[in-house]
């Protein structure tokens, strides 16, 4: 075997050697690669999957508060509702008192007058004075007459 033939069988051994060792490193490049990105994949679906669950138990957690909240506001707002309904029948009992008052309708008895009237206005009172309607403190405390 001459040095040419040993140098080219060298050299082609190495050149093979370096090709399959370069295919090799490829394959396990893309095998560690594809097998880390499989893994996270996986860590990152997991991680999607417990913030849509904390998400989901949050939202319905906040509805159930919304909901409770509204049913409460429901139940101290009908009465606060019935309550102006009527104060405001009896104003206008009130006020229509003083109108036939002024106008003469009850003739000109002043007793008579101020009997009808005072009756309107003790009803309405009665009425409104003891109802505890949510009202700032500067309207509330505020009299009619």
């Amino acid at each position: 075997m001459t040095f040419i033939e040993w140098l080219t069988s060298t050299l082609g051994t190495a050149v093979v050697l370096i090709a399959l060792i370069g295919a090799f490193w490829k394959v396990i490049i893309n095998h560690v690669t594809a097998s880390v990105k499989s893994k996270y994949d996986k860590e990152l679906a997991s991680h999607i999957d417990e913030l849509h669950h904390k998400t989901d138990l949050a939202l319905k957690d906040f509805e159930a508060k919304a909901n409770e909240r509204s049913i409460k506001l429901t139940g101290v707002f009908t009465p606060q509702r019935e309550v102006v309904e009527n104060a405001y029948a009896k104003i206008l009992a009130l006020h229509n008192s003083l109108e036939e008052f002024s106008v003469g309708v009850f003739g000109d008895d002043p007793v008579t007058k101020s009997k009808v009237v005072g009756e309107a206005f003790k009803d309405f009172s009665a009425y409104y004075y003891p109802k505890a309607i949510y009202l700032p403190e500067s309207t509330v405390s505020k009299r009619l007459f």
